[in-house]
């Protein structure tokens, strides 16, 4: 059995099919962005682990299936979150979700013409890196962040320990080149981060890890 994971903005969903894809169950847990200042949007990390376990059980159950038939985990999600980890992946705060606007100071100077040549991407608040260099400069806990994760990367991080993800993703932060297929130390420069205070760069065809322990408790899925 494949299990595949949403992490969505108003609930995380999950779904159970066979080797060729074909639904056996789903099940979903609702949940909700908080909006603390206008054109802000939130999300607590925490709200996606805690959905894990109960989510992925129901849609077990409504397969007809254990946790020791599952064979893999897929993972997807909302685009353009930002979520500061400390060294331990650890979040230290909460995930600033895709609808957030706080960065505009953040990208008001910025050459916008250069950004989109290199990344297809119109400049805007909205996207990734613009996100990272506010939480740089701005968040309360920004002294222990060590790194910046999508909600698809964090999550990742979290079960498997690695910090990783797709050239899709990638792709949205702003800071990737769409002809390199890679960041680009310019476009990180101009965003004030480096190459690895972001998840590495992968094939979303590659396996991310394996789950871990923390894995295991967090899904209800063996290591």
């Amino acid at each position: 059995m494949i299990v595949g994971v949403d992490i969505g903005t108003q609930s995380l969903k999950a779904v159970v099919t066979d080797a060729d894809l074909k639904l056996q169950g789903e099940a979903a847990s609702a949940y909700r962005p908080s909006f603390p200042r206008p054109g802000w949007a939130e999300q607590e990390p925490r709200l996606w682990e805690e959905a894990l376990a109960p989510t992925i059980a129901r849609a077990l159950a409504v397969a007809g299936q254990s946790p020791r038939s599952v064979r893999a985990l897929g993972i997807s999600g909302q685009l353009d979150g930002c979520v500061g980890v400390d060294r331990s992946g650890e979040a230290q705060g909460p995930c600033i979700i895709w609808m957030d606007r706080r960065a505009e100071a953040e990208v008001a100077s910025l050459p916008a013409e250069r950004v989109q040549r290199a990344t297809g991407l119109v400049l805007d608040a909205t996207h990734m890196a613009a996100k990272a260099r506010w939480l740089k400069r701005h968040a309360p806990a920004r002294a222990s962040m060590h790194r910046f994760h999508q909600p698809v990367s964090y999550l990742v991080a979290r079960l498997t320990g690695e910090h990783v993800f797709d050239h899709g993703l990638a792709s949205t932060t702003m800071a990737y080149d769409l002809r390199q297929r890679r960041f680009d130390a310019g476009l990180l420069d101009l965003f004030e981060l480096n190459a690895d205070e972001l998840p590495a760069i992968a094939e979303a065809s590659e396996p991310a890890g394996r789950l871990h322990r923390q894995g295991a408790a967090l899904t209800g899925l063996p290591e």
